[in-house]
């Protein structure tokens, strides 16, 4: 019995073992495919913020370069109008033969041609001040989601990795646990079989004892019987001798008697 309380524990402990390894495993394919998983959606949400960025850039230089476009088309259309009635006013102070007029006229118009090409040139500049700035402004917002994606990715394998140990210790905790109660059941059962096994033999002892001394007095008995019956049988020897030393002695007697 005892063997077989040794024998129960043992088998207790390594099937508690091979659960524990079990939910291990589990625990662990678990960790593995949500983190898998959560790579896959952070690639995706990086794939799509990327793809996101790029639209918005290709629309804001498409949009720059159409305005730029507009801008230059507007500008140039304007020159041309400018310089057909500059001709016009030449041709009309040429006809009028007036010279002043003339040089003057030509002066003012380059004079406002040179203003306006600064000013036209300005635009220009701010415009693409004001591109550059926005495409700036555009990356530094990408570049600050990506690097929220990134962290968010981070605190994401963070605690999946805390989860998973704070499981581990948890279920190590309870195996212990388990282990423990195991060993005391275990120890209970078996004092339980040695306490019985200490009363079987402490029985068996005593009844070998009273045995014992059972046999004893039943020795004893049989040996004051046994002399009971030699002196019994030794008197009798002893009467049976008497007589015949008697008879023996009467025909001794009768013999001498006769003679």
């Amino acid at each position: 019995a005892i063997l077989d309380v040794e024998k129960d524990y043992t088998k207790s402990i390594r099937d508690a073992d091979k659960d524990m390894n079990e939910a291990r495993k589990e625990s662990f394919k678990q960790l593995v495919k949500e983190d898998t998983q959560g790579d896959i959606d952070y690639q995706k949400s990086k794939q799509e913020a990327e793809t996101a960025f790029q639209d918005q850039s290709y629309e804001t230089e498409k949009d720059y370069i159409k305005s730029m476009i507009q801008t230059q088309k507007d500008y140039a259309k304007e020159r041309i109008r400018q310089e057909r009635d500059l001709i016009d006013q030449l041709r009309d102070l040429e006809m009028q033969n007036d010279v002043l007029g003339y040089i003057q006229a030509q002066r003012d118009a380059e004079k406002q041609m040179k203003d306006q090409d600064d000013d036209h040139n300005e635009q220009l500049n701010d415009t693409k001040k004001q591109h550059d700035e926005e495409r700036a402004e555009n990356l530094k917002a990408h570049e600050l989601e990506m690097a929220d994606l990134e962290e968010q990715n981070a605190d994401r394998k963070l605690q999946l990795t805390v989860g998973y140990l704070e499981e581990q210790q948890q279920r190590q905790e309870e195996h212990d646990k388990q282990l423990a109660q195991m060993k005391i059941d275990a120890q209970e059962r078996l004092d339980e079989q040695v306490k019985s096994y200490g009363k079987a033999e402490a029985e068996a002892w005593n009844q070998f004892v009273i045995d014992e001394e059972r046999e004893k007095a039943r020795t004893a008995l049989s040996k004051r019987y046994a002399d009971e019956d030699r002196a019994m049988q030794l008197a009798s020897n002893q009467r049976s001798f008497q007589d015949q030393l008697v008879q023996f002695q009467q025909q001794e007697d009768v013999a001498k008697a006769n003679l």
